[in-house]
């Protein structure tokens, strides 16, 4: 069963707002990263590298949990539980490069955000989380 992200706090998945996204370890032990987020109207999707922790988590053991806060308004935020649907590689280098450009101002990920040898290096993934359910505060 999906879950439906309020309007009112769309913006937080949107950014450039971090989010903390929670991941379970092999031994179900909760595993917590910032990320960026975006929000393509139905899951959130988040960009990550595969082999990560978090990416081998997702893989593995698909249930995760995601918040966004607002820092100008801290009482105001969005928390995300859901299943990750699909891991893809199709756009995932452009995915990285347009959150670079939103959260940084830089219109590349390698290069500014990271090395840009390492775009050799790495295989990027959007992760399309599902959300199951969404608990919010703040208006």
């Amino acid at each position: 069963m999906s879950a439906t992200i309020p309007e009112s706090h769309r913006d937080l998945l949107t950014g450039p707002v971090f989010a903390v996204l929670t991941t379970l370890m092999p031994d179900n032990q909760p595993q917590s990263s910032v990320v960026w987020t975006d929000f393509d109207g139905e899951n959130v999707l988040v960009n990550t590298v595969l082999g990560r922790q978090k990416a081998r988590n997702m893989a593995e053991r698909p249930k995760v949990s995601l918040l966004a806060i607002d820092t100008n308004h801290p009482f105001r935020w969005v928390e995300v539980r859901g299943e990750v649907e699909e891991m893809t590689e199709e756009g995932a280098a452009e995915h990285i490069a347009a959150l670079a450009k939103l959260y940084t101002g830089s219109p590349t990920y390698y290069g500014s955000v990271a090395p840009a040898e390492q775009a050799e290096k790495e295989t990027r993934v959007i992760c399309k989380i599902k959300p199951t359910r969404v608990v919010t505060s703040g208006s």
